[in-house]
């Protein structure tokens, strides 16, 4: 499969070496707001709202924000960044693609608020939203990177708790594994990721003390049991595209309605670039929310 024009003239322009392991904290949120924060169009509407007590911010066209559909986007920025304005345009994205309107979670960051207080935040604006009186059969679940690891430690937690599940949810580049145990032989078009790189990250997320196996925070650990239809993406070139893999084996043995797409060539994050590729990925991921929600 040939990868776009547009992907072949921007993957050059990438900042190689982004993901460099001794980066401190700070180092990783300057580099993170480098590449977030796009501009995303006057046709959005942006309206912030409290999920009780999570703050959140709801984005969509006018049309988008009519519908009594959502989609609840948990960010990526590996556990300890970005602003939640930085990733309007991430939830711009998706809503364009998927017609509906996407409410950004402003979730606690590490390693101030070291897990499980992220994941805690996103499964209580889920609750949030259910106190705003959107039915869970409307409301399907979103995350990138991290974010697709909180999305499934937030369904966890919601299951456990005996909370009602969402119509389906989707991971886009998904990270399960702190311990970065499956990552794929490093490819010469990743620029985004490596190995060091994410378990430093994890570590930052869980502390040093930390368990990076519990299950909240690496969800590959996790019991799948009585989860919502899931669709996961990864890149062919993403360097944690085993993550989907496995966890697609692990929920479908599970009795979990699982698809598993891996979009060839392409890198960890190729959702938020502006590329022909990121457009259909989402549309598809558009077509499996059609496809459950109510």
């Amino acid at each position: 499969m040939a990868v776009s024009p547009e992907f072949q003239k921007l993957l050059p322009a990438l900042p190689m070496g982004f993901a460099d392991p001794e980066d401190s904290v700070a180092e990783v949120r300057e580099k993170m707001a480098q590449v977030h924060g796009h501009p995303f169009g006057d046709d959005m509407i942006v309206e912030g709202m409290d999920l009780l007590g999570v703050p959140a911010a709801k984005i969509g066209t006018p049309e988008a924000m009519a519908r009594d559909a959502v989609v609840l986007q948990f960010h990526g920025g590996a556990f300890i960044s970005c602003d939640l304005s930085d990733y309007l345009f991430y939830g711009a994205r998706i809503s364009r693609n998927t017609g509906l309107a996407v409410l950004e979670i402003g979730y606690r960051l590490a390693p101030e608020y070291p897990c499980p207080a992220g994941v805690t935040d996103c499964a209580q604006a889920y609750r949030g939203l259910l106190d705003h009186g959107v039915d869970p059969g409307r409301i399907a679940l979103i995350g990138d990177s991290c974010g697709g690891g909180m999305v499934l430690a937030a369904l966890a937690l919601l299951r456990d708790a005996g909370d009602p599940m969402p119509a389906c949810a989707a991971t886009l580049s998904g990270w399960f594994d702190l311990e970065a145990r499956g990552t794929a032989a490093q490819g010469p078009d990743e620029p985004f990721l490596t190995t060091d790189w994410l378990r430093a990250r994890g570590r930052d997320y869980v502390g040093a003390a930390g368990d990076l196996r519990s299950p909240l925070a690496s969800p590959i650990e996790a019991d799948l049991t009585g989860f919502p239809p899931l669709l996961l993406q990864a890149g062919g070139a993403d360097l944690v595209r085993d993550d989907s893999r496995q966890l697609a084996e692990k929920a479908t043995r599970a009795g979990v309605d699982t698809t598993l797409q891996i979009v060839p060539e392409m890198i960890h994050g190729w959702h938020g670039l502006p590329v022909p590729e990121a457009d259909e990925a989402l549309a598809a991921v558009g077509a499996f929310f059609a496809s459950h929600l109510d």
